[in-house]
């Protein structure tokens, strides 16, 4: 019943408690979600959902935030003061919201993002450990056309779709609302480095604010594949961040282009002695052909090669 539901997810600032629930102090909404898919293990639920539009905050950075009171009345009784449910039914909760998309208004979202970030930086749990806090900004090839945007691979999955005879730059923003960071770390790419060639796989965090990018290849290949791309936050914070995007490479036309000339190769070479001896028939054609046929089918079985 929860597959293709939508909904928000909202972080809770909360106080721990040693006996029984954590006290809840403020509702920040953060995104749209629509549900994907549900699994039910014994006394869990697990729940797979595609994240959507930015939940739109204005500038006047209120305490508790705009949006706090109407979540709040939307929140079963018995979790409005106590953490006991974490998911629930909000009936007729709709809040104003910005899509994120880079080929129109990045600018625009990233502004509605920062100020997201900068009142939930404001919740104790995070003020203590001073996290800083990434958005991707686009994917784009490597000449920084139109960004590439994700794609639906099944019902519950979606990624990104690159081609293998092209490079490309993943563009994060970096912002630490607590200030230039006392020591200097890494942001990194993390690769299946026999599907994807890291080009630029490492970039350092320096100042409050930080715009990165990070370069890759996918390796040749004449059979599309999936894999992961992940980024990781090398911090001695305790809080880590670590995201994993699903990516599928699809064959280029290049690698098309180049079996397709070394199967000719190979047919030609069968038949270089008979051209020689001026003694070719229809047969030896024939079985040039086929040599050729079953070089080009070998080249596209063996699938990916290191570029």
């Amino acid at each position: 019943m929860l597959v293709g539901r939508r909904g928000y997810v909202v972080h809770a600032n909360t106080s721990q408690s040693v006996q029984g629930p954590d006290t809840i102090h403020e509702f920040l909404p953060v995104r749209e979600v629509t549900i994907r898919d549900v699994k039910l293990f014994g006394e869990f639920i697990w729940v797979y959902f595609q994240v959507g539009n930015w939940i739109v905050f204005s500038e006047q950075n209120e305490v508790p935030n705009e949006y706090h009171q109407v979540v709040l009345n939307s929140t079963p009784l018995q979790s409005q003061k106590l953490l006991s449910l974490t998911l629930y039914e909000a009936s007729g909760l709709n809040l104003s919201t910005i899509a994120d998309d880079p080929s129109v208004s990045p600018e625009q979202v990233t502004e509605n993002w920062i100020r997201i970030a900068n009142h939930m930086a404001r919740f104790p749990d995070h003020k203590s450990r001073k996290p800083t806090y990434l958005k991707l900004i686009a994917v784009r090839t490597k000449d920084c056309a139109n960004p590439v945007l994700p794609k639906a691979f099944s019902e519950t999955e979606s990624g990104y779709e690159f081609r293998s005879d092209k490079d490309y730059r993943m563009e994060i923003f970096q912002y630490n609302e607590y200030g230039v960071p006392a020591e200097p770390f890494s942001l990194k790419l993390e690769v299946d480095r026999d599907r994807i060639i890291p080009l630029a796989d490492e970039a350092t965090i320096l100042g409050r604010y930080d715009f990165l990018t990070l370069h890759f290849r996918p390796s040749a290949t004449l059979r599309s594949y999936g894999t992961i791309l992940g980024v990781q936050v090398d911090t001695k914070n305790d809080m880590k961040l670590s995201v994993r995007l699903h990516a599928r490479i699809l064959r280029g036309l290049g690698q098309i282009v180049g079996s397709i000339a070394v199967a000719g190769s190979i047919g030609l070479a069968s038949l270089a002695p008979g051209l020689a001896s001026g003694t070719t028939t229809n047969i030896s054609y024939f079985i040039a052909g086929m040599t050729a046929l079953v070089g080009f089918i070998g080249f596209y079985y063996w699938g990916r090669t290191k570029g």
